[in-house]
């Protein structure tokens, strides 16, 4: 496995304490980097309650505003990985999970997630 980290184009907007959005490097894919509980009170015997990070990808295409009730309703997102320990594993572990796709063709730089969701908008 390559443990090179892989360098981020775009900027993490904070939703709240602990949740992050990350537009992907190919600047079409939409990640949540979010922490969470797990342990013997979420139905893992023998395991004390611990937060991880865990990584949630966006599964539609992004056109126009993304409106609080998508960030309010998790049944929208689809978990990629959990169990990570930190915040930095999580924006690696999205940005490895592109590594197949092809390069972006989006303009270089980083930007708010508002302007990444403009320009995805645009290009359909």
């Amino acid at each position: 496995m390559d443990t090179k980290p892989v360098e981020r184009k775009w900027a993490l907007t904070k939703i709240k304490a602990g949740d992050w959005l990350l537009v992907g490097n190919d600047g079409k894919t939409l990640w949540r980097i979010a922490t969470y509980e797990e342990g013997e009170s979420h139905g893992v015997e023998g395991m004390p309650d611990k937060t991880f990070w865990g990584v949630w990808k966006w599964p539609r295409p992004v056109g126009g505003a993304l409106d609080m009730d998508a960030l309010e309703d998790w049944s929208g997102w689809d978990m990629d990985e959990g169990w990570l320990k930190t915040r930095e594993a999580a924006i690696q572990s999205a940005l490895r999970a592109e590594l197949w796709r092809p390069k972006p063709t989006a303009r270089r730089g980083k930007l708010s997630v508002q302007e990444a969701i403009q320009s995805m908008a645009a290009q359909t």
